[in-house]
């Protein structure tokens, strides 16, 4: 059977030094995976790889048995969708816009920029998306709300919303419990796993907070240094004595 996500052997290097040394992985359509690792381990190296972001210099990325290559774009409308460590919003856009925009990218819409600058109009069908999309997170009516004037627990909501809007088949989460308190991260990883459950997305997530490695199940790789040093059940790879010594040792 095809895996849905299929990483082999890839690799980036900067200046010399291997950021990610190759690194592969599998994941079935429905499952998770959680990236673990000290600082500068290359964890966001490998998913902006993953995401089209970054070119791995060697090996490959396929999704339901096709290479990937291309720009992020390409990425994006062959069912990759990514959040961001960093909060990444538009803050005088309303929820809707956010969507929209993004609904239109994975499409390849003509009147993308048209959107951004609000010269276009939504259509039923986007208007249902964006309305169903907005419900699976807790933001029902929310449409015209402005963006700025959230706080960053839900601003992390809006942008969950924006990648799963897209319907993705793999969605890749940066870090998407930083800066949330605990209700609000075991709330969205409720809502990733819910989507999984309902539609067979497929998820990797890079955390840092083991109780939400724990919340998303699945299987956890651990890089170190750019290198696979571990790969299975959050109980079996933190009981690797390598794993306990460079990356528990090594957190900061």
């Amino acid at each position: 059977m095809t895996s849905r996500l299929d990483v082999r052997g890839v690799t980036t290097s900067f200046g010399g030094v291997h950021a990610v040394s190759n690194v592969s992985f599998t994941l079935g359509a429905g499952e998770q995976l959680s990236i673990i690792g000290p600082n500068g381990s290359g964890k966001t190296t490998l998913l902006d790889g993953i995401a089209g972001r970054v070119p791995f210099d060697d090996g490959m990325v396929l999704l339901d048995g096709v290479q990937l290559s291309g720009t992020p774009e390409h990425h994006a409308r062959r069912g990759i969708a990514r959040t961001f460590q960093r909060t990444q919003i538009f803050p005088s856009l309303t929820l809707a816009d956010h969507l929209l925009v993004a609904l239109r990218a994975r499409h390849g819409s003509p009147r993308l920029w048209r959107d951004l600058l609000r010269v276009t109009t939504r259509t039923s069908g986007e208007r249902e998306a964006i309305a169903t999309c907005l419900g699976h997170v807790g933001l029902a009516g929310k449409e015209d709300v402005i963006v700025g004037t959230l706080g960053l627990g839900t601003c992390r909501m809006v942008e969950l919303a924006r990648a799963l809007v897209t319907a993705p088949s793999v969605l890749l989460l940066d870090e998407c419990s930083s800066g949330l308190d605990g209700d609000e991260a075991s709330l969205l990883v409720d809502v990733v796993l819910e989507t999984s459950a309902r539609t067979g997305m497929s998820v990797v997530a890079i955390e840092h907070d083991l109780s939400v490695v724990a919340a998303f199940g699945g299987e956890v790789l651990v890089l170190v240094n750019g290198v696979l040093l571990g790969q299975g059940h959050l109980d079996e790879v933190l009981a690797n004595p390598e794993v306990a010594s460079a990356y528990l040792g090594a957190r900061p």
